[in-house]
């Protein structure tokens, strides 16, 4: 069920629009218009792309010490990166005030700079 149709009060018949399950998409939604949220969503997407060829990497039968740990160290350079540079997935949400058809709005009291610093140290170190 779509979380707009679940807010809205004409559904309210439905068996399954609980009041607690109403109040839980509008939570959902208003996260999913927060810009800092889907930033964050995007910058994660980065961080995780780079973690899955990695990942893939040392899977391989084949490969060796050496060459999985230069692999490990492009890999830290490129989270690196990140700290300094948007990846290519935030860079295409970063400027943007609409998301899908949605206006994205700012999210008072959070800091999504300090939040991606912090993840990208603490998975380097």
């Amino acid at each position: 069920m779509h979380l707009g149709k679940l807010v809205n009060r004409d559904i309210s018949s439905h068996k399954r629009a609980t009041p607690q399950l109403k109040s839980k998409a509008r939570c959902l939604l208003k996260l999913h218009h927060a810009k800092d949220a889907m930033c964050f969503a995007h910058f994660l997407h980065d961080i995780l792309t780079s973690l899955s060829k990695l990942a893939l990497y040392l899977h391989q039968c084949d490969s060796s010490i050496y060459q999985s740990h230069q692999h490990l160290q492009s890999t830290v350079v490129m989270l690196r990166k990140y700290i300094l540079k948007a990846g290519p997935h935030l860079q295409d949400i970063a400027g943007v005030e609409m998301f899908q058809g949605e206006a994205l709005v700012s999210m008072p009291n959070y800091q999504f700079e300090n939040e991606t610093i912090g993840l990208i140290e603490s998975l380097i170190n």
